[in-house]
């Protein structure tokens, strides 16, 4: 295989000699995309519906209630819901934790009546939504809710998750 790319870019006569050392510096040289994210996971036993806040350093269009946050706005967004069966993951933050902020929130409601929160409310509502500076206004048909603070510290990605 190595042969045949060597022969697309320098045309099929020509013979190209390379070390080994040479060949894995060329390979681990090129940085590969990160991987970075905050994934909540149910370890419950019920089914349970998560929310999620994080502080949006590029809040810059309307949310759902028409709130339009100032261009360089560090408003907090609110974010639902993910549906979570027993063991399974979400990704609710596709990120790298450690350049954007350290604390996150996270609000989880399960069908048989567990309840996964703190003192920090953000606004949400039933169906699915993103709403913008949530910490601060949550209109006529949103609820503020309280969710639970999660440190991440300097992690690139977190799973937090849903225990009983």
């Amino acid at each position: 295989m190595f042969k045949n790319i060597v022969s697309l870019i320098f045309g099929s006569s020509t013979t190209l000699l390379i070390s080994s050392s040479t060949f894995l510096a060329l390979t681990f040289s090129f940085p590969s995309a990160a991987h970075a994210w905050f994934t909540v996971c149910n370890k419950s036993t019920q089914k349970v519906s998560v929310a999620f806040a994080y502080l949006d350093i590029n809040a810059r269009k309307p949310d759902i209630f028409g709130n339009a946050p100032p261009q360089r706005s560090r408003g907090w967004t609110s974010e639902g819901w993910w549906s979570l069966s027993s063991g399974e993951c979400a990704q609710v933050y596709p990120h790298e934790l450690r350049v954007r902020n350290s604390v996150y929130y996270v609000y989880a409601k399960g069908e048989d009546g567990g309840l996964w929160g703190g003192d920090h409310n953000f606004c949400t509502i039933r169906e699915a939504f993103t709403i913008g500076l949530a910490d601060q206004r949550c209109g006529g048909r949103g609820e503020f809710k309280g969710f639970v603070e999660v440190n991440t510290g300097n992690a690139r990605n977190f799973t937090y998750n849903l225990t009983e």
